[in-house]
């Protein structure tokens, strides 16, 4: 637009696109202080990833193109990546050099999909101890949460996997319900998702390419269309501000299921806790917080709630932050 303004002789110039000129010009010239506070990026609030890219003590995992990417900053021993579809061809190359006899290496099932057969067929050639973890999330969530282009399933994944020579297979999911053994390779084994650490440490002692699926859908997905409405619930986690008392702290559960808006009263410092109807995971549950109360009457059917407040969470749900 600039070169345009300037080319143009002034009989002829247009006065909207003079002012257009001259707003581009002062915002070039102006200078931007960057903000005093630095947020390393995290998975949503109740991501599958937050449990699938956990890794047990002194094993190692790579990492891969996908929202999943992020394990690296999160303290998982999960470090190096590589291009879309060259996931563990890496380690091919590592492995002969390295002490490390096997390593982890995460792949999404939209890159799977996409172009991460190949890798992996080679890692089966080239005879390296690893083990394949496809993340399936049934959603190409980085990109804006699109369907699979074909509609790939875990059973089909399992399927390629098996004709590529991978082997054990295993699929680890947070409900065993919703799937059919009968279709799935021969020898595949099922587990729910709070074994995964157990199915991790005996995966890393197999020789060869093995094959873990984690199966649970992309949270954000869950809360979007008529997805919203599938993945209804009548369950509701909430914090009971009877039972928590003042300046306690609440410990021993996982805090990335959760989202929290800061809350300002005369007492001090609060926060309230929001969202939860729309991520649908309640492994916080597990937490050893006497202030925690799961009830099964409230009704999280709304999919679009127009504001935090209008969610079906108690509205004296709050907690006390901890001073610092």
């Amino acid at each position: 637009m600039a070169i345009i303004d300037k080319l143009l002789p002034p009989q002829v110039r247009d006065t909207d696109l003079t002012q257009k000129h001259q707003m581009l010009k002062d915002i070039l010239a102006k200078e931007f202080t960057a903000l005093s506070i630095a947020r390393t990026p995290y998975f949503c609030a109740g991501c599958p990833h937050n449990s699938s890219t956990v890794l047990p003590e002194g094993t190692r995992g790579y990492a891969g193109i996908g929202c999943h990417y992020m394990a690296q900053f999160m303290d998982r021993e999960v470090e190096g990546f590589t291009h879309m579809g060259g996931e563990g061809a890496n380690w091919i190359g590592e492995a002969c050099f390295s002490h490390r006899k096997h390593i982890f290496q995460n792949i999404g099932d939209g890159t799977f999909n996409h172009s991460g057969l190949m890798a992996i067929r080679a890692a089966v050639a080239a005879g390296v101890n690893m083990t394949y973890k496809v993340l399936y999330n049934d959603a190409v969530a980085m990109t804006g949460g699109q369907a699979h282009e074909g509609g790939i399933t875990p059973v089909e994944i399992a399927g390629l996997l098996r004709a590529s020579g991978v082997a054990p297979l295993i699929l680890v999911t947070d409900d065993l319900s919703r799937h059919d053994k009968s279709a799935y390779p021969e020898g595949m084994r099922f587990y729910h998702r709070s074994e995964l650490q157990i199915v991790q440490k005996e995966l890393a002692e197999v020789k060869g390419v093995s094959g873990l699926i984690y199966d649970q859908t992309c949270a954000t997905e869950k809360g979007v269309g008529a997805s919203a409405a599938k993945w209804s619930t009548r369950m509701s986690v909430f914090i009971s501000i009877r039972r928590c008392a003042r300046g306690a702290v609440i410990v021993g559960c996982n805090p990335i299921v959760w989202l929290f808006c800061p809350w300002k009263q005369n007492w001090g410092a609060n926060a309230r806790l929001t969202n939860l109807p729309v991520t649908r995971i309640f492994p916080v549950s597990r937490g050893s917080a006497p202030a925690l109360l799961a009830s099964r009457a409230a009704s999280c059917a709304n999919p679009k709630p127009k504001s935090w407040k209008q969610t079906c969470l108690p509205r004296q749900l709050s907690f006390r932050l901890p001073s610092r």
